[in-house]
């Protein structure tokens, strides 16, 4: 790749004289990726992005029931032609039979992050085909574990009430609900998975802590 423009909303964009004669794709999460095109200084130029397709599907738990309380995040998409692309989108969902829909999606392999209160999030590989949805893709998600655990001052060992621990997910916001530690600095946070995991901690009257290396 020798360069790369930005189309502006209207979907018109230029591009500098020296790649005239070069053969370009246009891409998008949304769409996909076009048939390559060879760029000519004064012609139309015209990029077509194929047709947007979508996923559908439903969770169960590991007895194989609804869960009706869910929440799916588009991690990333691999498009056509090999390139990765950001999702970026996280949704909720309260269907009583756990069925889901996602649209608007590009042509490519979408990988999806699944997750529920108490469980941790379970990781699903989608093929999308431009213009069509991906019917009955089924997500089980297992329970997790519970991690008991207290926070203290590490200078004078004091518990610490009041403070707010969370899984540590990164940038991206977890399923699973921060817990508040009690007068005597303990807490109990469900659905943390099994393996390796980190916890991030937080009190007003101190610096933010995350805890990694954890093992359920």
């Amino acid at each position: 790749m020798i360069g790369a423009v930005v189309a502006a909303g209207d979907g018109r964009f230029s591009f500098p004289l020296e790649w005239d004669g070069c053969t370009a794709v246009a891409k998008s999460p949304s769409y996909g990726v076009s048939t390559p095109v060879e760029l000519r200084r004064g012609a139309d130029n015209r990029l077509d992005l194929p047709a947007q397709g979508g996923i559908a599907g439903s969770v169960t738990d590991e007895r194989g029931l609804a869960v009706a309380k869910f929440q799916v995040d588009l991690d990333h998409a691999v498009l056509a032609d090999g390139s990765r692309v950001p999702g970026g989108t996280q949704r909720r969902f309260d269907d009583p039979e756990g069925r889901f829909s996602l649209e608007r999606l590009g042509a490519g392999r979408w990988t999806l992050l699944v997750s529920a209160a108490g469980r941790p999030q379970t990781k699903v590989e989608v093929a999308v085909e431009a213009g069509k949805t991906t019917e009955d893709v089924r997500v089980r998600l297992e329970r997790g574990a519970t991690l008991l655990g207290s926070v203290v001052d590490r200078v004078t060992r004091r518990p610490i009430g009041g403070a707010t621990v969370s899984l540590d997910d990164g940038a991206r916001e977890s399923a699973i609900e921060p817990v508040t530690t009690s007068p005597g600095g303990e807490f109990r946070l469900e659905g943390v998975p099994t393996g390796a995991f980190g916890v991030e901690v937080q009190h007003p009257d101190y610096l933010s802590r995350i805890v990694s290396g954890l093992d359920a």
